[in-house]
C-alpha cells in the first residue's frame, strides 16, 4: 500500500509541452518574418533596378571592333562579361519575378558605355549608345537585355 504524505505535485509533462510548442511556434514566426522581410528587400531591389526605356541600338562584334568606340574595359560579373568603350558601372543580381524568387540574374547598368558588349555562355550580344547616354543590361536565362537610361548614379 502506497503512502500519501498529503502533498502532490502537478504532472510537469504538460508544462513541457506547452513551453516546447509556444518555442516552436514562435520560432516559426520569426523565420517567416525573416523570409518575408529578405523578399521584401529582394523585390524593392528589383524595383530599383529595372528601368523601363528604348532598347538600346544592336550592334555587331565587327562594328564595336571598327567603331571609335570599342569595348576595351572589360568586367566580369557572375559569369557575364561586359565590355564597354568607356564610363563606369555597378553591378547586382535581382530575382526573376520582380524580385519574388531566389532564382537570380545579372543587371548592370552603365553611366556612359559608348560601345557595350556582353558575352554569356548564350553568345556575345553588341550595342552601341549616343554619347553621354546610360545603359542597363539585364542578363535573363543567359541572354543580355540593354535598354536606354540608369535608375541609380553611377560614380
Amino acid at each position: 500500500m502506497a503512502i500519501d504524505y498529503g502533498v502532490r505535485r502537478r504532472p510537469r509533462r504538460r508544462a513541457l509541452m506547452a513551453a516546447a510548442i509556444v518555442v516552436i511556434v514562435l520560432g516559426l514566426a520569426l523565420l517567416f518574418a525573416v523570409w518575408a522581410t529578405d523578399r521584401a528587400t529582394r523585390m524593392s531591389d528589383a524595383r530599383a533596378w529595372t528601368v523601363a526605356g528604348p532598347p538600346c541600338a544592336t550592334a555587331s562584334a565587327a562594328s564595336l571592333a571598327a567603331s571609335p568606340e570599342a569595348p576595351v574595359q572589360v568586367e566580369t560579373f557572375t559569369g557575364v562579361r561586359f565590355a564597354r568603350a568607356h564610363g563606369a558601372l555597378r553591378c547586382t543580381d535581382i530575382g526573376y519575378d520582380d524580385g519574388r524568387s531566389d532564382d537570380v540574374f545579372p543587371v548592370c547598368q552603365f553611366d556612359h558605355p559608348g560601345g557595350l558588349q556582353v558575352t554569356t555562355p548564350r553568345g556575345t550580344y553588341g550595342f552601341l549608345l549616343k554619347p553621354m547616354e546610360a545603359a542597363t543590361v539585364q542578363v535573363r536565362h543567359d541572354v543580355a537585355e540593354c535598354v536606354v537610361g540608369s535608375s541609380m548614379e553611377i560614380h
